[in-house]
């Protein structure tokens, strides 16, 4: 278990003791550092009734019997050590190094035989005890991660409910661990609860964290747009083209960009906007140039210029750029309605 060697190294360290006492310890020390742990469990006895409240003597005691293979044993006298409401608690964190060390064992003991929930317990207890942030940041992340995990594993019977879940990731936020897995995490749990606001701030902390957050700016669209205000859509818009302005080198996928592109332009042209229409259908022209050098088909691109050519009123031009694209595609039925459509609309006929 961890850091055994060094606690028990430690005994030798004890002041105002009596001089039968320091001997029982001694005897403890050498028997445990020979291996010999029976010897050593009667010396640690012998000590403990001599001073009973000594913390050091204990927590030696208790890392003999781990060594000794006595794990129930060993649990039992760890955990009146984290029992803040014993004689022992009340002493206990006064040796912070000594109450990591304690807990840091019991936590052993429950990932081993995956007692997930009391590892969690253990892990929170770590944080609040910690002397630096830097630990308390790595234990409630880690309290929080394994809680996260037993509930994405649990199946029906999940062992914490979203408000504990969001509970404990808060806890390894506040702590300093803000990390892009912790804020996610805690978005997906807002968003199940329904809490758009707070959804809403998790999700664009993760855009101020990330190198490209355009899936985030996605996922608010879709919200806003759920939510049939155009204001708030075309604000969002205009937000996200300043984004990518920034960022162009790691978005890739400029198509999945241009339908709420091409939706700002047909919300511009419903309410007084800052911008028109024909400044939504420029940055998309713009962003099909951007995707020809992506990942975007030229098929793809075909489409779009037809969606832009429509949307702008320009229907010969769409309908010639249809023409070409069912040269290339002369399976898609969906094409052959929209030709028969555009055919109404400039006024050709069939030879």
């Amino acid at each position: 278990m961890l850091l055994c060697l060094v606690l028990v190294l430690g005994l030798f360290a004890l002041t105002a003791c009596t001089t039968e006492e320091v001997s029982y310890i001694n005897d403890a020390a050498d028997y445990y550092n020979a291996g010999k742990y029976a010897e050593a469990e009667a010396a640690f006895l012998k000590a403990l009734r001599n001073n009973e409240k000594s913390i050091t003597v204990f927590s030696g005691y208790a890392f003999n019997q781990l060594k000794a293979g006595d794990i129930e044993g060993a649990e039992a006298l760890l955990g009146i050590m984290v029992n803040q409401d014993n004689t022992y608690g009340n002493y206990f964190d006064k040796e912070p190094e000594t109450g990591e060390a304690v807990r840091r064992a019991l936590l052993d003991i429950y990932l081993s035989r995956n007692d997930y929930e009391s590892a969690v317990a253990i892990l929170r207890q770590l944080g609040d005890k910690a002397v630096t942030k830097e630990k308390e940041a790595k234990y409630k992340t880690a309290a929080a991660l394994l809680a996260w995990q037993m509930n994405s594993e649990g199946g029906a019977a999940l062992p914490y409910s979203t408000d504990e879940l969001i509970k404990l990731v808060t806890e390894a936020i506040e702590s300093g661990n803000e990390t892009l897995k912790l804020y996610k995490m805690r978005a997906n749990l807002y968003y199940m609860k329904e809490d758009w606001d707070k959804w809403e701030a998790d999700e664009r902390k993760i855009i101020e964290l990330k190198d490209c957050a355009i899936d985030e700016y996605r996922a608010i669209y879709g919200m806003r747009l759920k939510e049939k205000q155009p204001r708030d859509v075309l604000t969002l818009i205009d937000e996200m083209v300043i984004y990518i302005s920034g960022h162009s080198a790691y978005i890739e996928d400029y198509g999945s960009i241009l339908p709420m592109i091409l939706k700002a332009a047909e919300f511009a042209d419903r309410v007084e906007w800052e911008h028109d229409n024909k400044y939504y259908f420029d940055l998309a022209d713009q962003y099909i140039s951007a995707a020809q050098d992506k990942n975007v088909s030229d098929n793809e691109v075909l489409r779009y210029q037809i969606i832009i050519a429509e949307k702008k009123g320009k229907m010969e031009l769409a309908y010639k750029l249809l023409g070409v694209y069912l040269e290339h595609c002369p399976d898609d039925r969906m094409a052959y309605k929209e030709q028969k459509y555009l055919e109404n609309r400039i006024g050709v006929t069939a030879d």
